[in-house]
C-alpha cells in the first residue's frame, strides 16, 4: 500500500510538473521574457510534492529526477541518482526500467553536467544491462523453443520479446532452424524471422555460405517474404551458379521472381556483381577517401560457422564491413562466371583488398583466414596478372598483396620475365602508396637476384629512401623568405614536428631526396601562386610525395585562389597564414582529417628503415653486382643518430667499406656523449672494414685520432680501450700491408 500511495504522489507531482511548465512557458511567450521556462524556487509547491513524494522504484527515481532536471533543480535530483546507483539492478531490472521510461530520458539525465559522473554512470550502466540482458543467449534459447505450438497472441509476445536482441535473436533462430531433429519447429521460426523484418536480413545472408541444402531452402524462402531490396544481390549466385542443388536452385529463382520483374541470366547477374564490387572498391584505392572508418561507430560483420552451424557476428569498422561486403559479392560473381578472366581477377583483387586493408581488424579474422586459404591455391601467373592489373587500376593495396606473393615464391626469374620492360614488381618501386613500394622492395629482396635485370637501378633508390626512415613527425615547409619558412617551420615544431625549410623549389627537392619521414608539407602561396602551383604539380607527381598530405598557406585575401588551387589536386587544403600554435594545430588538424589516416604510422616507418638498413648489410656482404651500394653510405650514416637505428646503422657502415663509412663509424667512436655500447659496436665495425679494404681514411683524419687518443688520459677507461682499438686497427692493417709489400716475389 505505501507504494502505492507514493505512485499516486508522484504522478500528481509530475502532473502539476507539467501543468506549471506549461504556465510558465506561456507567460514566458505573453511577457517576451527571457527567463528559464522551469527558474523556480525550492519552495515551489511543485517541488515539494515531488520530494514529498519519496520516489522509491527505479523508473518513480528516475521520473522524479527528470522532473527536477526540467523545473531547474538538478542539484535536489542528486540524491535520487545516489539511490538509483545503490540498488545495484540486475540486467533484466535494467531492461525493465528502460522499457518503461524510454532510453531517452535516461539519456537526458546522463548528460546532466551537475549531475555527474552519477547520472551518466548510472544511464550507460542501465542501456548496457538492458542490451545484455536483450541478447543473453539462453534467455533468446528458451523464447525460440516457446515458439512452437504458441497461440497467435503468444507468438506475438514472443516475437516483441525477441526484437531487441536484434541479430542475436536471428542467431538463436537460425540454430534452431539448422537442428534437424527441430524440424517441426521450422514454420514457426520461419515466420518469426519474417516478422522481424529486414533487421534480420544481414545474419541470414550470411548463412547462404551454409552448405546445408535444407537450411538454405528456408533461408532463401524467409528473405524472399522479407522483401528488402539490399539482399535482391544475394540471391543471384543460389539461384543461377552452375552445381547449385535442384531445391536450392528453386528457392533462389522464388526469391528473385519477387524483386526483380525480369530476373537476370549468369552472365547479366555477374556483370551486375561485378559493377557493384567495382563501386566498392573504388573507396580503398586512396588514404583521403578512408575518414568514415575513423569517425563512424563499428558495425556488425556476419559470417556462418559451417562446422559448428552458427552464426557468428563481430564487430568491425564500418569500412571493413563494406570491403567484407565486396568479397562476398565478388565471391558469388566468381560462382557465377568460374572461367571468367576478368570476374576471377576481380575476385582476386577484392580479396587482396580485404587482406591489406582489413586483415589487423581482430573480427575479420575468419574472413581474412578464408581468402589466404584461397591464395594458397593461386599460381604464379595469377599473381603476376593481379599485380600488373592493380598498378594499371591503382589498387596498392591489392598490389601489395600480390607483390608479397610473388617474393614468398623465390622466383627470381620472376625480374626478368618482362624484359626489357622492367617487372610489375620494379614499376611498383615508383608507386605513389609508400606501403606498396616498401613491399615491392621486400619482395625484391626476398627473390634475391644474382643478375642484373630491367629497372634494378630504381632498388637502389628506394633502398636509399627506407634507409633514411627514422619514424621522426618530420614536416616541410616552402615559403618565398627564409624568416616566413622558420616562422611556420617554429609554430609546427611547437606541435611535435621536426620542420625543414625552404625557399624555393629546389631546395624542397633537395630536402625530398633525403625526407624519408615527411608527414604534411606546407607551401606559402608568397612563393606566387603560379609558383606554388607548378610546385605542387612535381609533388604530387614525385612518388616520394605524391600522397603527403599538403598544405597551401595564404593570406585572407589569397584564400580564394590558393582553395581553386588546391581543388586541383588530391590530399591538398587550402589554410589561412596561421599566427599562434593553437590556430596551426586547428588547421593541421583540418589538414589530416581530410587527408584520411595516414597511410605509413610512425613505427612502421622505423621498422621500414631498420629493415632496409639489415637488406643494406646483407647485400654488401654477398659481394653481388647488381646494386651499386656505394652510394647509399650517406643515408646510412643518417640512422646513426635515429633512435632505434643506431645498430643496424652501424652494421651497415661496417660492411659497405667506403671513406665515409669508415669515417662515420670512427667520429661515432671517438663520441664521448655516445652511449658506450655503441661506441664499441662502431670501433668494432670499423675493425671488420679495415681488415678487409684497408684504411681508408686520409691522414690527416689518421693524426686526427691519434691526437683524441693522446687527449684521453683523462677520460674513462672504456673510452680509452675504445680510442685505442682504433688505433691498433689502422696500425695492424698498416702493418700487414708493409709485410706484403716486403715478401719476395716468386721467381719468374
Amino acid at each position: 500500500m505505501p507504494i502505492m500511495i507514493h505512485s499516486r504522489i508522484l504522478r500528481c507531482a509530475v502532473l502539476l510538473g507539467v501543468l506549471a511548465s506549461c504556465t510558465a512557458a506561456s507567460a514566458q511567450a505573453l511577457s517576451g521574457a527571457a527567463k528559464p521556462v522551469g527558474a523556480r524556487t525550492a519552495d515551489d509547491p511543485v517541488i515539494k510534492a515531488l520530494l514529498s513524494a519519496n520516489p522509491t522504484t527505479p523508473a518513480e527515481l528516475v521520473r522524479a529526477s527528470k522532473i527536477l532536471v526540467d523545473l531547474g533543480h538538478p542539484a535536489l535530483a542528486q540524491p535520487f541518482v545516489q539511490r538509483l546507483l545503490a540498488l545495484k539492478l540486475t540486467d533484466e531490472q535494467m531492461a525493465d526500467l528502460v522499457t518503461e521510461v524510454g532510453s531517452a530520458v535516461l539519456l537526458r539525465l546522463g548528460r546532466e553536467r551537475q549531475l555527474n559522473p552519477g547520472s551518466g554512470q548510472f544511464c550507460n550502466a542501465a542501456l548496457d544491462g538492458a542490451q545484455r540482458f536483450a541478447r543473453d543467449p539462453s534467455r533468446l534459447t528458451e523464447l525460440v523453443k516457446q515458439l512452437h505450438g504458441a497461440t497467435p497472441h503468444e507468438h506475438a509476445v514472443l516475437v516483441a520479446a525477441l526484437r531487441p536482441g536484434d541479430g542475436a535473436a536471428v542467431a538463436a533462430l537460425v540454430a534452431a532452424l539448422a537442428d534437424p531433429a527441430r524440424a517441426a519447429e521450422s514454420s514457426a521460426i520461419c515466420q518469426t524471422l519474417v516478422e522481424l523484418g529486414p533487421e534480420s536480413a544481414a545474419p541470414l545472408v550470411a548463412v547462404l555460405e551454409s552448405s546445408d541444402k535444407r537450411l538454405l531452402v528456408y533461408v532463401l524462402d524467409v528473405l524472399g517474404q522479407i522483401e528488402d531490396p539490399a539482399v535482391a544481390d544475394y540471391f543471384l549466385a543460389p539461384a543461377l551458379a552452375p552445381g547449385t542443388a535442384p531445391e536450392v536452385a528453386a528457392a533462389g529463382h522464388t526469391a528473385l521472381t519477387i524483386y526483380f520483374t525480369r530476373p537476370p541470366n549468369p552472365d547479366q547477374a555477374a556483370a551486375r556483381l561485378h559493377e557493384c564490387v567495382r563501386t566498392i572498391l573504388g573507396g580503398f584505392r586512396h588514404p583521403d577517401r578512408r575518414t568514415a572508418a575513423e569517425t563512424e561507430p563499428a558495425t556488425i560483420a556476419w559470417r556462418w560457422d559451417d562446422q559448428k552451424k552458427r552464426l557468428v557476428g563481430e564487430s568491425v569498422p564500418p569500412a571493413a564491413a563494406s570491403l567484407l561486403t565486396a568479397v562476398r559479392l565478388a565471391t558469388d560473381a566468381h560462382l557465377l562466371l568460374p572461367n571468367s578472366v576478368p570476374i576471377r581477377r576481380l575476385y582476386l583483387s577484392t580479396l587482396a583488398q580485404a587482406i591489406g586493408y582489413v586483415g589487423r581488424e581482430p573480427g575479420a579474422a575468419a574472413h581474412i583466414a578464408k581468402a589466404q586459404d584461397v591464395f594458397a591455391h593461386v599460381s604464379i601467373d595469377d599473381w603476376q596478372d593481379l599485380l600488373s592489373f592493380a598498378l594499371e587500376d591503382d589498387q596498392p593495396a591489392t598490389a601489395a598483396v600480390a607483390a608479397q606473393k610473388l617474393g614468398a615464391s623465390h622466383d627470381k626469374y620472376l625480374l626478368y620475365a618482362h624484359s626489357p620492360q622492367a617487372s610489375g614488381l620494379v614499376r611498383a618501386l615508383v608507386h605513389p602508396d609508400r606501403s606498396l613500394r616498401y613491399a615491392a622492395l621486400s619482395a625484391i629482396m626476398q627473390l634475391a637476384p644474382h643478375d642484373p635485370y630491367p629497372g634494378a637501378g630504381q632498388v637502389a633508390e628506394s633502398l636509399e629512401f627506407f634507409a633514411r626512415s627514422s619514424g621522426a613527425p618530420r614536416a616541410l615547409v616552402a615559403a618565398a623568405t627564409g624568416a616566413e619558412a622558420g616562422r611556420l617551420g617554429g609554430l609546427l615544431a611547437q606541435l611535435g614536428y621536426e620542420p625543414d625549410t625552404a625557399t624555393d623549389a629546389a631546395g624542397v627537392f633537395r630536402l625530398v631526396r633525403t625526407g624519408a619521414d615527411y608527414e604534411l608539407i606546407l607551401v606559402d602561396t608568397a612563393l606566387g601562386l603560379p609558383t606554388s602551383g607548378q610546385l605542387i604539380q612535381r609533388l604530387r607527381a614525385d612518388s616520394r610525395t605524391a600522397r603527403i598530405p599538403l598544405a597551401l598557406v595564404s593570406l585572407a585575401d589569397e584564400k580564394p585562389k590558393a582553395e581553386r588551387l588546391a581543388a586541383r589536386y588530391p590530399l591538398c587544403v587550402a589554410v589561412t597564414r596561421t599566427h599562434d600554435a593553437a590556430h596551426t594545430q586547428y588547421e593541421v588538424a583540418r589538414l589530416l582529417r581530410a587527408a584520411g589516416r595516414s597511410e605509413v604510422d610512425r613505427d612502421e616507418r622505423r621498422q621500414q628503415g631498420v629493415k632496409a638498413l639489415e637488406w643494406i648489410a646483407t647485400l654488401a656482404t654477398e659481394r653481388q653486382r647488381v646494386y651499386d651500394l656505394r652510394k647509399l653510405d650517406a643515408a646510412v650514416i643518417s640512422g646513426v643518430d635515429a633512435p632505434g637505428l643506431t645498430a643496424p646503422a652501424i652494421a651497415a657502415l661496417a660492411k659497405l667499406d667506403t671513406p665515409r663509412a669508415q669515417r662515420a663509424l670512427v667520429n661515432l667512436a671517438s663520441r664521448l656523449v655516445a652511449p658506450i655500447a655503441d661506441r664499441q659496436a662502431a670501433a668494432h665495425a670499423f675493425a671488420d672494414s679495415v681488415s678487409r679494404v684497408g684504411t681508408l681514411l686520409k691522414s690527416d683524419e689518421i693524426l686526427g685520432q691519434y691526437d683524441r687518443y693522446n687527449a684521453s688520459e683523462t677520460q674513462s677507461k672504456d673510452t680509452q680501450q675504445v680510442l685505442a682499438s682504433i688505433l691498433d686497427s689502422i696500425e695492424a692493417r698498416a702493418q700487414a700491408d708493409s709485410l706484403a709489400l716486403e715478401q719476395p716475389r716468386p721467381a719468374q
